[in-house]
């Protein structure tokens, strides 16, 4: 039977780990304002390309015939 070795004070598991990692990622996402997917920057006006979200809603819209049916006011 081996022996269990003797663990570190600093020796943490891996949910310890990965707790202590978003923190630290999360504090210099913060500090520094680094851009991330999905943290736009609040000035933007919006008048850039479309995004995939807003071309499926188009493409939902035009697939059935909602759109259509609301400008001929038929809704």
């Amino acid at each position: 039977m081996p022996t269990p070795r003797p663990t570190s004070a600093w020796a943490k598991t891996g949910s310890e780990t990965s707790v202590s990692g978003i923190t630290v990622f999360r504090w210099a996402i913060i500090k520094f304002n680094l851009h991330t997917p999905g943290r736009e920057d609040e000035t933007d006006t919006g008048t850039g390309a479309p995004s995939v979200f807003d071309e499926a809603q188009i493409a939902a819209e035009e697939s059935t015939g909602k759109k259509r049916a609301q400008d001929e006011g038929r809704s």
